[in-house]
C-alpha cells in the first residue's frame, strides 16, 4: 500500500455499486423536455476500529416522480472506501467526511448514470451537479432539530453478510 499524498488529506480508496437498478419510461413524451427528478442521500459511517476511515454509502434516484417527463427509473446505491490522515483539525475531518466523500462518489454516480442511459431508447441522462456544503447544512439542522440520531454510527469496513 502506498503512503498517503500530504497534499490530498482525503483519498478513496475503493468503491463498489452495491445496487442499480434502471427502466426507460414508456410514458416520455419526445415532444416535451426531458425532466429527471435526482434524489441524493449520502450516509457516513464511521469504521469500528480505525477512526481514519470511513465509509460512504450514497443512493441516487432519478425520475420517481409521475408527473415529471422523466425518461427513466433509476436507483444505484454506490459504496466507497475513505481514508483520512490522523489528527486532521475537527472541523476540517468533519467537512471531508460529510461534504468531500459523498461529493467525489456523487462523480462516480454521474459517469454509473450516463454509462447505464447512454444505450437507452430515449437518450444520456447527465445528473445534475450537487450542492454538498447546502446538503450538509441542511442535515445538520435536521439533526439539531431532532436530537435522536448520531451522526456517524460506527461500522465495520466491509458491507454486511447476508448469510446467516
Amino acid at each position: 500500500m502506498c503512503a498517503m499524498n500530504p497534499q490530498v488529506p482525503l483519498q478513496l480508496e475503493s468503491f463498489f455499486v452495491e445496487a442499480l437498478t434502471y427502466r426507460a419510461r414508456e410514458g416520455f413524451d419526445v415532444k416535451l423536455p426531458p425532466c429527471e427528478r435526482v434524489d441524493v442521500t449520502p450516509n457516513v459511517l464511521l469504521h469500528k476500529e480505525t477512526p481514519s476511515r470511513f465509509m460512504v454509502r450514497l443512493e441516487v434516484r432519478v425520475g420517481q416522480q409521475e408527473s415529471s417527463n422523466a425518461r427513466c427509473e433509476l436507483d444505484l446505491r454506490l459504496v466507497g472506501f475513505f481514508v483520512l490522515p490522523e489528527g486532521l483539525e475537527p472541523k476540517i475531518r468533519a467537512a471531508m467526511l460529510v461534504q468531500n466523500a459523498p461529493s467525489i462518489l456523487y462523480g462516480v454516480a454521474r459517469q454509473v448514470v450516463t454509462e447505464t442511459t447512454s444505450n437507452g431508447p430515449w437518450g444520456k441522462v447527465f445528473l445534475p451537479t450537487m450542492d454538498f456544503v447546502a446538503m450538509a447544512a441542511n442535515q445538520a439542522r435536521t439533526a439539531v432539530a431532532a436530537k435522536t440520531k448520531p451522526d456517524c454510527p460506527v461500522v465495520s469496513d466491509k458491507p454486511a453478510s447476508t448469510k446467516r
